[in-house]
């Protein structure tokens, strides 16, 4: 059995975000799609949609028990209710502002991978 031994490159990309201009910018901005005020106004939809009934849009009632765990005691209870529509006057200009922000996350994630192009193709030192 033959083995060829080759020697390798000590100017390899970086493996992670070490080294990379561009990711800070779009960590930072891919962080804020989804953020604390978009799920407060909406009913935190998005998960609700995945894991349990979302909030209607416009009229409908949902979740009519939901749970609340008590972080101090760890006791889970059952609260009776429900939740109303989510009104379209509100969430129209919050889904807009999502909207900015994935575009936003977009550009900054052609950014980064504009870097990693130059860096593989080699016309400039890596960082």
């Amino acid at each position: 059995m033959i083995f060829l031994v080759t020697k390798t490159s000590t100017s390899m990309p970086p493996t992670s975000s070490e080294g990379w201009q561009s990711y800070t910018k779009f960590k930072s901005s891919l962080e804020r799609i989804g953020n604390k005020a978009y799920r407060d106004s909406t009913g935190d939809f998005r998960n609700s949609y995945q894991h349990r009934f979302s909030p209607r849009a416009g009229f409908g009632i949902t979740q009519f028990v939901t749970r609340q765990a008590d972080p101090g005691t760890r006791q889970v209870r059952n609260l009776f209710g429900g939740v109303g529509p989510l009104q379209l006057s509100v969430v129209t200009p919050v889904l807009e502002r999502q909207a900015g922000l994935g575009l936003a996350a977009f550009r900054a994630f052609k950014d980064l991978v504009r870097e990693h192009e130059v860096a593989i193709t080699g016309r400039h030192r890596l960082p």
